[in-house]
């Protein structure tokens, strides 16, 4: 009865003030390798980063290894600060380790809704959307991947084909990031022009009950379509967003102003292009 409650919480949002939410226990536990191309036109801009996929009875949760240890300190940190002082803190802060993707993505299956958290600058955003659903077509290949029994499945999503390689020996329908659908785990899945992958590198059943939680102070409720034009304001008004946090620029200097403008130009190349 008690995870219900918390799902119903987790649906409606009742739950904003609270500073941690038990939402489901891990039943598997998925590190994929996430390849990504940053800059579309070079190929050397091809860069990595362990991901971690916790998959719950009624709620999965998504995000980089290093988000995810990241939440893990700011937790103790909300916890702790007033016990150990401002020094801990900052010793903790210290060592949150560096990502370039913030994003936390919860896929609830009773509700088939995802829940995304995203950062904007130093601003944490919440918004909901609809689980993809993505028309799988399942083909005839099959191949040995990770140890696993694998078959091909090609789906289209926002603006791209994905071939998936998916294994009924692991019977859940799940992936990582968005994916998902397939009669087994997606133990391998790329876009067609390999400037996405996620490959599975060590899937664990863990004997000792771990939590599916959600850490949601002071973020900000808001819509997909209000955060995509939040994310474009602030690579077209960098200084001004910037500088109304505190952070002062000399924008006359004409090279801070080129490594500025040649970032924005090879970050060109987003996961989803619609």
């Amino acid at each position: 009865m008690k995870t219900f409650i918390y799902i119903f919480l987790f649906i409606h949002g009742s739950f904003l003030s609270l500073a941690q939410v038990m939402l489901d226990s891990v039943t598997v536990r998925c590190h994929y390798l996430f390849t990504y191309q940053e800059d579309s036109t070079n190929i050397t801009s091809k860069k990595s980063e362990t991901t971690v996929l916790l998959i719950g009875k009624h709620i999965s949760r998504f995000s980089t290894l290093n988000t995810f240890k990241a939440d893990s300190v700011w937790s103790v940190i909300r916890k702790d600060r007033e016990k150990y002082g401002k020094e801990y803190a900052i010793g903790l802060i210290s060592s949150i380790p560096k990502t370039n993707f913030d994003f936390i993505i919860f896929k609830n299956y009773p509700t088939n809704h995802l829940t995304v958290i995203d950062n904007i600058f130093n601003k944490e955003y919440i918004f909901q959307e609809k689980t993809p659903e993505l028309k799988w077509h399942i083909k005839p290949d099959k191949k040995q991947i990770a140890g696993y029994s694998c078959q091909k499945a090609v789906a289209n999503f926002s603006g791209r084909t994905y071939e998936a390689w998916f294994s009924t020996d692991v019977p859940i329908a799940e992936g990582p990031y968005k994916f998902s659908g397939l009669p087994g785990l997606i133990i391998s899945i790329q876009d067609t022009k390999h400037y996405f992958s996620f490959q599975l590198t060590s899937l664990i059943k863990p004997k000792i009950k771990q939590p599916v939680t959600i850490t949601n102070n002071n973020k900000i409720q808001t819509t997909r379509k209000e955060f995509d034009k939040g994310v474009q304001y602030y690579r077209d008004h960098f200084y001004e967003v910037t500088e109304a946090q505190g952070i002062s620029f000399d924008r006359t200097n004409t090279e801070l102003n080129r490594m500025i403008e040649e970032e924005k130009r090879s970050l060109n190349n987003f996961i989803e292009k619609n």
